[in-house]
């Protein structure tokens, strides 16, 4: 043997490489979890579904809630240009008040400086009537007053609207030309009853208006409408009256602007709330 095979011999062997576990995984895992990501984007889908329906939602409630703010600021509106309307028809009518140049001689006016109470002041029972010093008006619109019942002893109590025809020893309704609402409940047209409502008393407010866009007169009892006559045919100037018949009945007058009564009502029949 020659020393290069000696070398060779004694040479140790190369080492040898091991082969690394890489633990892939099987198709069992990666399923599971091809499947655990899916369902994680449907419930981000359904997430995003969800937004979208609120959003719709929330815009649909706001777009509601827009067109009942247009729908009042409409309203509000009109009811501002009519209440304008109303009152420049008011302003149309003069201050009114009692006049002391037109009363019978036993009504006695509370306040001369715009005349508001008047009072029986006589000893005998009978009528006494007081016109006002404004007539009804005869442009268009409402010619409206109000009469604030303090104390009644007697068996009758008229307010209405009188021409200066009537006599002031009698009663406004009862005599041609003049209509009333009697305290009994008895609604008066030239001399006759002309339908009847409610009875009215101390601390009652009653009102009388007339309607001039179609010539109709009408009454109310406390804030509430009760009666409106037919269309009348007055060839005279109509002034408010009232006509009261014991000693001490007395009554107190609004010629307005405000009353209990909602004028703005008959200014809507009026179409002026259009």
């Amino acid at each position: 043997m020659n020393a290069n095979q000696a070398h060779q011999q004694k040479s140790p062997p190369p080492p040898q490489t091991k082969q690394e576990n890489l633990n892939l995984p099987n198709d069992a895992t990666i399923f599971a979890t091809i499947y655990e990501i899916r369902m994680k984007i449907l419930d981000i889908e359904s997430d995003v579904r969800k937004l979208g329906a609120h959003h719709a939602q929330f815009e649909g409630e706001n777009i509601a809630q827009m067109e009942e703010l247009k729908r009042q600021q409409s309203e509000t509106s009109k009811k501002a240009q009519m209440f304008d309307k109303m009152m420049k028809c008011l302003l149309i009518q003069p201050g009114n008040r009692w006049n002391l140049n037109d009363r019978h001689e036993e009504i006695f006016l509370v306040k001369p400086s715009n005349c508001v109470i008047a009072q029986h002041h006589g000893t005998k029972k009978g009528f006494r009537s007081v016109r006002a010093e404004s007539m009804v008006a005869r442009q268009f619109g409402i010619f409206y007053y109000e009469v604030k019942v303090l104390l009644l002893r007697g068996d009758s109590l008229n307010i209405g609207l009188a021409t200066k025809a009537l006599p002031l020893d009698e009663c406004v309704g009862r005599h041609k030309n003049s209509f009333s609402y009697a305290n009994k409940g008895r609604f008066w047209k030239d001399g006759t009853v002309d339908g009847g409502n409610s009875k009215f008393g101390v601390d009652d407010v009653v009102g009388c208006g007339v309607n001039l866009a179609t010539r109709q007169i009408f009454y109310a009892l406390n804030g509430k409408r009760l009666y409106t006559a037919k269309a009348f045919d007055c060839p005279m100037d109509l002034f408010p009256c009232v006509s009261l018949e014991e000693p001490g009945d007395s009554v107190e007058t609004n010629f307005g602007p405000n009353f209990k009564f909602n004028l703005a009502d008959e200014f809507e029949e009026l179409g002026w709330g259009k």
